[in-house]
């Protein structure tokens, strides 16, 4: 199995780059087209998502030590970005006032430890499967500082299931259920496997079938307004 992940590593990137292009494209046209302030959010995310992809697949053909700004650009977009899944999930249900500015807090101060977290944050160039790409430096940095983007993805994910629950139950919509727990799968997957290395990768596709399933969730959300 890690054989084959090393086979296929390389041209995987650049695939889901691909895909993700397409998928922040597409979004672009569906949040100018309906306003929508939550689907330019996934919009934004969408970009940090392809951008994170774009630059990784960079690495199959350039040393991630000669783009390292835009290499740790990566993770600023991925502080800034990924904590509105946690806006996302709570206020697609649209609650009330106090709800939603707590809501707002919250994010804001995930993203605040996020970027925090990366002043302290030591990273290292490694090459594996013919990909150069800039990782953390866990013997360097402070494990307390190695933890914070895991746990930070955690906080954000599990309200899109919590919620994804709540929703199915209430409104027969089962699509950010499976938004939240493909993501959160496609994460367990790795260490499930022993393939801790690739786990970069699998969470690619998770990444994917959160995107989709977002907006298959809004896409039937809007249908039943109209109706």
């Amino acid at each position: 199995m890690y054989s084959f992940f090393v086979n296929i590593a390389a041209p995987t990137v650049w695939v889901v780059s691909a895909i993700e292009l397409l998928l922040f494209i597409y979004l672009i046209y569906k949040s100018i087209k309906t306003r929508s302030l939550l689907l330019g959010i996934i919009t934004m995310i969408t970009f940090g998502l392809f951008y994170d992809a774009f630059i990784t697949s960079l690495g199959t053909i350039i040393d991630a030590s000669n783009i390292m700004i835009l290499s740790q650009m990566r993770f600023v977009l991925h502080s800034a970005l990924v904590p509105y899944l946690f806006f996302i999930s709570v206020g697609s249900i649209k609650p009330k006032k106090a709800i939603l500015i707590s809501m707002w807090i919250t994010t804001f101060v995930l993203i605040i430890i996020g970027l925090i977290s990366i002043c302290f944050t030591k990273y290292v160039v490694i090459d594996l499967a013919g990909i150069s790409r800039l990782t953390i430096n866990k013997e360097e940095t402070n494990k307390i500082f190695t933890k914070i983007p895991t746990v930070i993805n955690i906080i954000s994910i599990i309200p899109l299931i919590a919620v994804g629950i709540y929703v199915l139950i209430k409104e027969k919509n089962v699509y950010l259920l499976l938004s939240g727990g493909f993501m959160l799968l496609f994460s367990a997957i790795g260490p499930m496997l022993k393939l801790t290395d690739f786990i970069f990768l699998l969470s690619m596709f998770g990444e994917i079938f959160m995107v989709i399933f977002l907006i298959l969730y809004f896409m039937k959300k809007d249908k039943k307004n109209d109706a």
